[in-house]
């Protein structure tokens, strides 16, 4: 704008020049010369007029698209802070007291810590989460063939058909026999609602695969190519879908890891301490 400016005045001032109304010999025109300075003030006005009007709609339209950013980023916060928030608690299971163990009906193959493990759900949000469905997520036939090929000397043999319910798990040290549903927490549950866990400690329990958890627990003892291998232990994780009171859809996929911290080097244990961290994966709304 500044250069249009000069070059406008220069322009005139040489056109005034070359039709002799200006000239430098020392002597002002009086007639022309306030002429002069009213062109040049008029179209300096004109342009500098112009040029407010173009900076004054630039800066509404920046101010307009920053409102509505700010406005968006207002709502989304209201959404965010306002919605359910599904969360699994960890899960600690302590050994039980020697004095107790007498007490207890266990088969030889199954420690007791292992065959009854429920995950606490939790709702930290502050609304409402209703038509909860949730299933975990492993592969039995990747289970099986871990357990098969990956131990030198196994402990336990698994029979199983691809897509059957039960698998047959036997101890080799003694024969022993126990058939066992390997797919029904991979089976979709629902449930209708769940309250924020803040306003009544409301919270529901799922059980845990309990043939992902003493699979796992046998892998763990000493027959494997050190605990590096663990790492290739087929993985399991636990999804869960819920929806808003907008009947907006959410979906959580959370990655489960079993930590034993004590094991046998070579003879499972009746019971045993370990505990199972959930950690959340990469949000899917």
């Amino acid at each position: 704008m500044s250069l249009i400016i000069a070059l406008i005045i220069l322009l005139t001032t040489y056109a005034y020049f070359r039709s002799s109304l200006i000239h430098f010999n020392g002597t002002i025109d009086k007639d022309y010369f306030p002429a002069f300075g009213n062109f040049i003030g008029s179209i300096t006005g004109v342009f500098l007029s112009i040029g407010s009007i173009v900076l004054i709609f630039y800066t509404y339209q920046s101010q307009q698209k920053q409102s509505l950013l700010t406005k968006e980023l207002i709502d989304r916060q209201i959404s965010l802070s306002v919605k359910p928030e599904i969360f699994v608690k960890d899960y600690f299971h302590e050994q039980i007291k020697s004095t107790d163990k007498k007490f207890l009906s266990i088969d030889k193959i199954v420690p007791i810590g292992l065959q009854i493990v429920n995950l606490n759900i939790i709702n930290v949000g502050i609304e409402v989460a209703q038509y909860i469905e949730y299933s975990f997520k492993y592969n039995v036939s990747e289970i099986v063939d871990y357990l098969t090929n990956k131990i030198k000397k196994p402990l336990i043999r698994i029979e199983y058909k691809p897509s059957e319910l039960f698998a047959e798990i036997i101890l080799l040290k003694d024969g022993t026999k126990i058939g066992l549903n390997v797919l029904y927490a991979t089976r979709k549950n629902k449930k209708d609602y769940l309250m924020p866990y803040k306003l009544n400690s409301d919270s529901f329990e799922i059980p845990f695969p309990s043939f992902y958890c003493f699979a796992y627990y046998y892998a763990t003892l000493d027959n494997v190519d050190g605990k590096e291998d663990l790492e290739y232990f087929p993985k399991c994780h636990l999804e869960i879908s819920y929806a808003d009171l907008e009947a907006k859809k959410h979906l959580k996929k959370f990655n489960i890891e079993i930590e034993f911290m004590v094991v046998a080097p070579s003879e499972p244990e009746i019971d045993i301490p370990y505990k199972i961290l959930i950690t959340e994966s990469n949000k899917q709304e």
